[in-house]
Formats: C-alpha cells, sequence, structure tokens
C-alpha cells in the first residue's frame, strides 16, 4: 500500500517525504475504561506478585487502624484463650467442601497487612458466615480464640462478620477533635467551617478546646459529619489529634 500511495514498483526513498509521512503518523488511541484503585492493585498482584501503588485495605484505614485490635500475622501467636479480638481481611480467594460427615467447610485466604493466612471454617462457624466470603471482598471479623474439646489445641471462633464498609455506622457514634485555643482565628474557623460542609454525614462532630489551664467540649448541633479517611485528612492542617466513640 506505502508503494502504491507514492507510485514505486520497487522500492521507497528513505527520505520520501510523503513516506515518511505516512510512516510516522500517531496511532489513534482507543476509548478505554479507566481502572478504579481497587481494580489497579489487583491487577498489579496478579501480574507482579505484590502491590505496588496501595493496598485494598487502604480505603478503610480509619477502621483498620481504631477498630482491629491485632493483624492476621498475630492469631498464630496466642497461646492461650481470647475472649473477644478484632481483625480486618481482603477476601483472596474462597472455597467450598463436602466433609467426610457430608456437611460443607470452607476454605478462605485472608490478608492484611501484615500478610496472609489460610483459614478452615467448620459448623456453625462456617455456615453462618459463609454468604460474606465472596472474593475481593473486605471483612471486619470479631473472633474468640477456644480450646476444643476434643484435644484441648487452640481454635479460631468467628463471633461476627460485618462488611467494612458498614463498620463506621454501626460501630463510630462521634468523632472529638482537640484544637489548641492558641490558633484559633477567622481563618481556621472558616477552613473548619468548609470541611464540616464538605463531609456532612450522620456521626456527630465534637471539638475539645484546650490551653494550657482548661479543656472546653463542645457538640456542634448545626452540623454532623461522616467520618472517614478523607475527613481526617483535611483536618489535619486545624487539628492533628482527634477521639472517635
Amino acid at each position: 500500500q506505502l508503494n502504491k500511495n507514492n507510485q514505486l514498483n520497487t522500492q521507497v526513498s528513505l527520505f520520501d517525504d510523503q513516506t515518511m509521512s505516512t510512516m510516522t503518523e500517531e496511532p489513534v488511541l482507543g476509548n478505554k475504561e479507566v481502572w478504579g484503585k481497587l481494580e489497579t492493585i489487583n491487577k498489579e498482584k496478579s501480574v507482579l506478585g505484590i502491590y505496588i501503588s496501595g493496598h485494598p485495605l487502604d480505603e478503610y484505614s480509619l477502621e483498620v487502624k481504631h477498630f482491629c485490635t491485632h493483624q492476621i500475622k498475630a492469631i498464630d501467636l496466642f497461646s492461650s484463650p481470647v475472649n473477644v479480638f478484632s481483625f480486618a481481611g481482603y477476601v483472596e480467594s474462597h472455597y467450598e467442601r463436602m466433609g467426610k460427615n457430608n456437611k460443607p467447610y470452607g476454605i478462605l485466604v485472608l490478608e492484611d497487612y501484615s500478610g496472609a493466612k489460610e483459614f478452615r471454617l467448620f459448623g456453625d462457624d462456617y455456615i453462618k458466615f459463609r454468604n460474606y466470603f465472596i472474593p475481593k471482598a473486605l471483612l471486619y471479623f470479631s473472633a474468640s480464640i477456644v480450646k476444643r474439646s476434643w484435644d484441648g489445641n487452640l481454635s479460631l471462633k468467628i463471633n461476627e462478620v460485618t462488611l467494612l464498609a458498614d463498620v463506621s455506622r454501626k460501630l463510630i457514634r462521634e468523632i472529638s477533635f482537640n484544637i489548641d485555643i492558641s490558633s484559633i482565628n477567622n481563618d481556621l474557623i472558616n477552613s473548619l467551617v468548609q470541611i464540616v460542609k464538605k463531609h456532612r454525614g450522620k456521626h456527630n462532630l465534637k471539638l475539645n478546646i484546650f490551653s494550657n489551664e482548661v479543656n472546653v467540649n463542645f457538640l456542634s448541633k448545626k452540623y454532623q459529619v461522616n467520618i472517614c479517611a478523607d475527613l481526617i485528612r483535611d483536618m489535619s492542617g486545624i487539628a492533628k489529634e482527634y477521639v472517635l466513640k
């Protein structure tokens, strides 16, 4: 086709302007869907074996930091029964199998910032919660470490499973920011109002105004907020310390 366009039968001159223009024409890229953050890091893991630009739990770092008492790697370190502890996990995989008693059990691989661990869940621990074990799901677990009656070995017992997306709504009631009275001025107040308006929600907002002599707590009656990592980040220039309840 190149020969035809340039009316040559045998060869094309390397310095033919029309030829070079045809050969170096910039290709047109198609309109491709842009991957979201979670899909991007999952592609990184599948190709490279590690996450590069983030971790699946990053979106819920606030919940993981404040409401998880342990990481997954700590579960193998328990040496005695534990009444209640909590952890979060990203479902890498889930398989259901049938046991010798013709009852289903689950093989679940969970991952957090500390690494991945395989869990084998039987009986009610599995039947009650198996609908949550969808690959790529982000989950919050309340669990116990108990002694098995038949051999005395320690075993994990799951008490409750919650979607990480629901933890804020179910467990958090309010947030209180600590603000030094010496930093309060009109600019700070205007910034505070803008941030609060940006993150409207259903959680109570409290401000603890403090000095060397006294602390005074105020509950906002006009504004409620959505407690999330973005709110904490936006407030970091005003109040670096906060308390969740």
